[in-house]
């Protein structure tokens, strides 16, 4: 236990007052040592972060720490608001929402922080306080781990896989408004001039002399949980903005892959037409001599994997990145060996293995880096490494629970690239090891332990509950059971689509002697899907490679303030009761937000036997909201029940709002997610039935370098539209900023939704989608003719074709040659609505149009009753089969939305 700072240190500290952290993104922004807003009195100090953001500490030696932990760093904050009053008796801090006070003889024990704002959820914290309500953050792992609490005291007897620690960490805001405390003194501090961990693990504790001593960050934000985020990302640093290809789409299988297969794979992708971005080898690509490895297998690869790697990397765009076990070391059988023995001054007289030192020597620590790995990623074309550790969190000198393996080598990738002074974008796959670990991802949940419905529901809770702790990119295993439930499948790739991360994944069990049983083994190639599911997957890659615009553009927001694009409802609506109960761990209610403008219910339980449907409770946040899939616009706050057959996932926009999109070229897709946006759609979702208007904003950047941070390299497009009761539109884009290989031009082009009747010879019409686009450039000329509401067309036309087309399999839609021409055929009507629609766009006949939509329910009726009158006599009928009775029973259920 150290009681005073050696002057190395106390050095160091002084030149951290102008100078920011080292080898953090925002290193230059980061300063740990709080000047202005730091007051001491004897063995207390107090340092106000923000207006609701406090660290109080006491130390027994009257020592303070100004070392950078793990989780805080920056503590030098101005606080233009705080004011400060010192009395006898009394300390008096205000800011604009909280006053905090304390009785400078009996220090921390007498603090009390009350609110001042009349609209803030906050009362009063006085020390000593629980957290009460606190909301759960996230774990390490879900390895060998089912669907589990993220309530740290309710898992605390739970022993975690390979006796590893959960790293279980809470939120930082409270659903009742409660002030949250952080614990910050058994974090590992950090040199502020190395960026290493500083010597034997020191935490505050050490430095204080006592177990007793006190480092807490004290919370006051009450229900605004986005400022609580943006408030941490202060202190804590700022998530780096991965590489755009990360936010693309993922291959990677547990298989004894060659170069042969590795170009097969790609193969089977582009004569597919199936986007990929990222290509990651298991661990079969390393040497088998030990559990990790570090040098190609030359039976798989004879001249490493750079004559495989780099020609797709080159030629397609691919990026590829490649699993690594740390905990073994380099054994003598490595490349590397030598060159690793060298670094850190190992005999290797006895080809012993270089033991993982990675916590305890920084030489060793950047040796591995430098020596081991660096020609792995220059020569054999390697982008990132997927940290698969797993092998207990006291390994390589680590002492264990904060202190760990895991955190440690996911900083030491991340900040690689600063440390060698390369501008390229520094990219992991590794679980969570604790608070902090936002600055280092993206996470690696953990090979899922079972192919399950339930395992499927658990995932999106799991995602977005850990938005509370700023770790916003968790990636989960997309795989599907085996060829006899290919519905699992066909939904945990539509998830992805909306997860965070795109990553079909197996952990094994897609090979082996399943391979000759009859269900065969998991599923994890797209193509194992049968028709029409394979085109049902492939629609939602695509969908997901064009969402890149609003996908990436979300992605600045959590660099920016640290709120997740994919986050828990209530982090948008926290007043909301019902808010906190729409994304359950067990599925019964599984939504979150997706960006700022849209939410998603993914579906995670089995449609149903009879209606080949499944069937959710979606929760409507206040506000008129738009069913994407059905064109239906509700109003909430309200729970609805909505149906979704095998082609839709439930997803909702705000009315008026924007979704940013990018079209998609025909034929292969290899790293689209990388494309600049040079081709813009900007999908607009106004009331179909008088004024509108709304907004959308577009980041980019160069998607590859850190040059968006240190240069300010980026560009904004910030998109606005309105629309009058007249039905006249006006539309604008505005650009701001630049980089290096930005888009000189731009093809703009806007696509509104639920589109009113318009008369326009450079407006695309599709009315079997109730959407017409056009050039931004057209939009002056645009005009709409508002009439009947629209809302729901959309699904009565896609609905009645659907069951139309079910019918016709079977050649049962009434009113066919042989479905009963005595029927008047209201399905193959209603069925056919769109083309009446397109029909009265292409002669300019507006009453055409809007007596079809007026129309529209009552000829829905008048199908369903159609069909109700089929079924009874199929029921009548003897020679009927059950399989046709039942195709009838799921045509009917279409139509009920």
């Amino acid at each position: 236990m150290k009681i005073s700072l050696p002057l190395l240190l106390l050095l160091s500290l002084l030149l951290l007052t102008v100078q920011g952290l080292k080898y953090e993104v925002d290193d230059s922004k980061i300063f740990p040592v709080a000047t202005s807003n730091s007051f001491t009195y004897g063995l207390t100090r107090i340092t106000v972060l923000t207006s609701n953001l406090f660290r109080l500490e006491e130390s027994k030696s009257g020592v303070f720490e100004d070392r950078p932990s793990l989780a805080f760093q920056g503590r030098d904050q101005v606080v233009e608001d705080l004011q400060v009053k010192e009395e006898a008796n009394v300390i008096t801090m205000t800011t604009n929402s909280v006053q905090l006070t304390m009785d400078p003889n009996l220090g921390l024990p007498s603090i009390l922080i009350t609110s001042i704002s009349p609209k803030s959820a906050f009362s009063t914290w006085k020390f000593g306080d629980s957290n009460k309500n606190q909301l759960p953050g996230t774990i390490r792992t879900l390895d060998q781990t089912g669907p589990i609490s993220l309530y740290c005291d309710d898992i605390v007897d739970i022993d975690p896989p390979q006796g590893e620690s959960y790293h279980c960490t809470m939120g930082l805001f409270s659903s009742s408004g409660d002030a949250v405390s952080v614990d910050d003194v058994d974090t590992p501090l950090v040199d502020p001039v190395t960026g290493f961990w500083s010597e034997e693990g020191e935490t505050a504790t050490c430095l204080s002399g006592s177990a007793d001593s006190v480092d807490t960050y004290v919370f006051t934000h009450g229900l605004d949980f986005k400022q609580a985020l943006a408030d941490y990302k202060r202190v804590g640093g700022a998530m780096p903005i991965p590489p755009r290809h990360s936010l693309g789409i993922w291959f990677t299988r547990w298989i004894n892959y060659n170069g042969f297969d590795v170009d097969n794979i790609v193969k089977e992708y582009a004569e597919r037409s199936l986007p990929l971005d990222i290509f990651v080898l298991d661990m079969n690509w390393h040497k088998k001599n030990d559990w990790t490895g570090y040098t190609f297998d030359d039976r798989l690869f004879p001249y490493g994997g750079g004559e495989v790697i780099n020609p797709l990397k080159d030629k397609l765009g691919i990026k590829f990145g490649a699993n690594i076990h740390d905990d073994d070391g380099i054994g003598f059988f490595e490349k590397s060996y030598e060159a690793m023995a060298s670094a850190v001054n190992f005999d290797t007289s006895n080809n012993d293995t270089v033991p993982f030192m990675s916590c305890s020597s920084p030489d060793y620590a950047y040796a591995l880096e430098d020596a081991v790995l660096q020609p792995l990623e220059k020569e054999d074309g390697i982008g990132f490494w997927w940290i698969d550790w797993q092998q207990g969190p006291t390994e390589g000198g680590c002492l264990g629970d904060k202190y760990n393996p895991t955190i440690q080598l996911s900083k030491l990738r991340i900040t690689d690239n600063i440390r060698r002074g390369e501008e390229e974008r520094s990219m992991i796959l590794a679980r969570w090891g604790g608070l902090g670990n936002h600055r280092y991802q993206v996470g690696f949940s953990g090979d899922v332990d079972q192919v399950t419905w339930d395992r499927l529901a658990y995932q999106p809770y799991f995602s977005a509950t850990a938005a509370n702790v700023g770790f916003g990119l968790w990636s989960h295993d997309l795989v599907g059971p085996n060829k006899e439930d290919t519905e699992l499948f066909l939904r945990w790739l539509q998830w992805g689509a909306f997860s965070s991360i795109f990553r079909t994944h197996d952990r094994g069990m897609s090979s082996g002697g399943c391979a000759d049983n009859d269900s065969g083994c998991n599923l994890l190639h797209i193509w194992d899907l049968p028709q029409p599911q394979f085109q049902i997957a492939r629609d939602f890659l695509q969908l997901r490679s064009s969402l890149m615009p609003y996908i990436y553009s979300a992605t600045r927001t959590m660099h920016d303030s640290l709120l997740s694009f994919l986050r828990p409802m209530y982090l948008d609506f926290p007043a909301e009761s019902d808010a906190y109960d729409a994304c359950a761990p067990d599925g019964s209610m599984s939504q979150f937000m997706f960006g700022d403008d849209m939410f998603v219910a993914p579906v995670v339980n089995p449609a149903d036997e009879t209606t080949n449907l499944a069937t959710k409770t979606v929760w409507v946040p206040p506000g008129k909201w738009v069913d994407v899939n059905l064109g239906t616009v509700m109003e909430g706050p309200a729970n609805v029940d909505v149906t979704a057959s095998l082609a839709e996932t439930p997803r909702f926009v705000k009315q008026s709002s924007v979704i940013s999109s990018k079209p998609l070229t025909t034929g292969a897709q290899f790293a689209t997610a990388n494309d600049p946006f040079s081709n813009l759609i900007f999908n607009v979702y106004p009331s179909s039935t008088g004024a509108s208007s709304g907004s959308a904003h577009v980041y980019e950047d160069d998607g590859q370098t850190n040059a968006y941070f240190n240069s300010n390299d980026y560009v904004k497009l910030d998109f606005k539209y309105d629309i009058s009761d007249e039905g006249e539109i006006s539309a604008k884009l505005d650009t701001t900023g630049s980089y290096d290989g930005a888009p000189s031009t731009r093809n703009v082009m806007v696509k509104v939704w639920n589109c009113p009747f318009i008369a326009s010879s450079n407006v695309h019409y599709n009315a079997n989608e109730l959407s017409c686009t056009f050039s931004l450039d057209e939009s002056s000329d645009i005009k709409f003719t508002f009439g009947s509401d629209l809302s729901g067309i959309k699904g009565i036309i896609s609905r009645a074709n659907a069951a139309k087309s079910l019918l016709d399999e079977a050649q049962e839609a009434p009113g066919s040659m042989t479905g009963g021409q005595v029927h008047s055929a209201y399905l193959t009507k209603v069925a056919s609505l769109g083309s009446i629609l397109s029909h009265a766009i292409g002669v300019n006949d507006f009453s055409i149009f809007d007596d079809a939509v007026a129309n529209a329910w009552d000829l829905l009726d008048l199908a369903k009753s159609e069909i109700d009158d089929l079924k009874k006599e199929k029921e009548d009928d003897e020679g009927s089969s059950d399989a046709t009775i039942n195709r009838i029973v799921q045509a009917r259920a279409l139509l009920e939305f």
